[in-house]
């Protein structure tokens, strides 16, 4: 039977992540306010670093702890850069919404006929997408491909659309999202994924171009 002392984090509970989480946090907001350059100058992963550098608590899972944090600061920071950007495009841009989505396996690709096309990335359509999933929205199909989707095995799910200027798909980010690099528009299941991958996305693009936030912050926007 493992012993723990009372000042270790137990990872397999709920109560001990939330207090990492919130140790996390606050180290992490505490370097965004007194770093002397704007949100979009910092790199997440570096914030992580710094975050990780200055000490994790002990805890029964060194590498789950770790990962917590750092998925922390992404979340942080995508939050400070949608309020740095809303703040030049108003509070009514929606950089990411909610949409319904089609989901489907690669299994599913070869059943599917002229579906799959709306799955394809590149502009001949001959490339994948970023991500580790294929999403759709089903506003891209009609009725009756919807139902030759599903009879097949794929799946209509809630989800988020969200914009995706730059490609991001070679990064170490969260599962759950598919990014299409030619029409910039990326999906994920969950609010949170979208968030972060919308974030890396712009982070990219700002870089790209020199660090020039009004070019990039015209393409970081839901249409």
């Amino acid at each position: 039977m493992a012993w723990y002392s009372a000042s270790m984090y137990r990872l397999s509970s709920l109560h001990d992540r939330i207090r990492l989480e919130e140790t996390a946090r606050a180290r992490a907001q505490k370097y965004l306010h007194d770093a002397d350059v704007p949100v979009w100058r910092i790199d997440p992963n570096e914030l992580a670093h710094r975050v990780i550098a200055l000490g994790l608590p002990l805890s029964d899972d060194p590498a789950k702890a770790k990962a917590c944090c750092i998925d922390v600061c992404r979340r942080l920071h995508a939050k400070m850069l949608r309020d740095e950007i809303s703040a030049h495009l108003g509070d009514d841009v929606k950089h990411v919404r909610p949409v319904r989505l089609l989901l489907i396996s690669p299994e599913l690709l070869e059943d599917l006929g002229d579906i799959v096309d709306n799955f394809a990335d590149g502009y001949w359509g001959d490339a994948d997408p970023d991500g580790d999933l294929l999403l759709s929205p089903t506003s891209c199909f009609n009725r009756a491909a919807l139902a030759v989707a599903q009879d097949a095995g794929a799946k209509v799910v809630h989800g988020y659309e969200f914009a995706y200027p730059c490609s991001v798909g070679n990064d170490p980010l969260p599962r759950g999202w598919c990014g299409y690099r030619t029409v910039g528009e990326g999906y994920a299941l969950q609010r949170e994924v979208a968030e972060v991958v919308w974030a890396a996305s712009v982070m990219k693009a700002i870089k790209e171009k020199n660090g020039d936030l009004t070019y990039v912050i015209s393409h970081c926007k839901c249409i």
